[in-house]
């Protein structure tokens, strides 16, 4: 009984650091973006990920108007080679925040695993990252700044989108 007992401990303690981990990362970006407008923190987006503006707005309408999930989407899409269109309907498709944790299993992240810790390295250096650059941003307003450490996505993962037409159908 008693292993039992430590066993859901350690399941429910691993899964309440695993949800925390991509919340408490969401939370730090989205900090950092909030001293600037929207078209300036797309534009640094821009030029980091080369990603367009028009599509980086629909993104972050997509993800509730927060750049935080926007960089996590965006940062995922890339780390597991997936479209970030799949990843932003996985990610709405779990409300209430769950689906970052839900997404990460999807794709084989396991809490523990070692790609588990792969991943929290690249979200403590992503979320360092774009501190130094909101930060240095301020002090110049140049976009381009955002251009160090460039992570440039392959067209295979954000050029189609499916979207639902008036009648119901889905168009590419």
């Amino acid at each position: 009984m008693k292993k039992l007992i430590l066993t859901l401990a350690i399941v429910v303690t691993s899964v309440t650091m695993f949800a925390q981990d991509y919340y408490g990362f969401a939370r730090d970006i989205n900090g950092y973006s909030r001293r600037y407008n929207t078209n300036q923190v797309a534009v640094l987006y821009q030029n980091h990920y080369g990603i367009p503006q028009t599509m980086l707005m629909e993104l972050y309408n997509g993800y509730g108007r927060n750049w935080g999930n926007v960089t996590l989407g965006l940062e995922l899409s890339y780390l597991f080679g997936v479209p970030v269109w799949d990843i932003l309907d996985t990610y709405r498709g779990y409300p209430n925040g769950q689906g970052w944790g839900v997404m990460a299993k999807r794709y084989g992240i396991r809490p523990g695993s070692r790609e588990f810790h792969r991943m929290k390295a690249m979200m403590k250096n992503k979320n360092k990252y774009w501190r130094g650059i909101y930060t240095d941003y301020g002090r110049g307003y140049d976009p381009v700044i955002a251009r160090r450490n460039r992570v440039i996505f392959d067209d295979a993962l954000i050029r189609f989108r499916q979207t639902e037409t008036s009648t119901g159908c889905i168009a590419r």
